[in-house]
């Protein structure tokens, strides 16, 4: 049986920054802060974007959470985005064997 993965996109708020925002479910955290940490050790943010993740359900087990990024002007932060995403989505099914859904496109790709 083939373990499944999503990653969906939510439309990017505009303002003062831009705040865009991505919804992983059925990933282990482990392996979202293992992505996280080469992430951060590749790609070098410029200007003060802020990068988080916050736990939706925490009573439920995959957990599903969201994946903010927030900046403005040109500070790397799609750099970090793309590259997070696909080392996500290359470890979860090249090593992991799962099936990786991806809903919705990044306005910046």
């Amino acid at each position: 049986m083939t373990k499944k993965a999503t990653l969906r996109y939510l439309q990017p708020e505009y303002g003062r920054f831009i705040l865009c925002t991505w919804r992983i479910s059925g990933i282990q955290w482990k392996i979202v802060e293992e992505i996280r940490n080469w992430t951060d050790g590749t790609v070098h943010l410029e200007g003060n974007p802020r990068i988080w993740f916050k736990r939706r359900n925490p009573d439920e087990y995959p957990a599903e959470y969201e994946l903010n990024i927030r900046g403005r002007g040109h500070d790397d932060r799609c750099t970090w985005c793309k590259s997070f995403r696909t080392a996500l989505t290359t470890k979860m099914k090249e090593e992991l064997c799962y099936s990786i859904e991806e809903i919705g496109g990044c306005d910046f790709d």
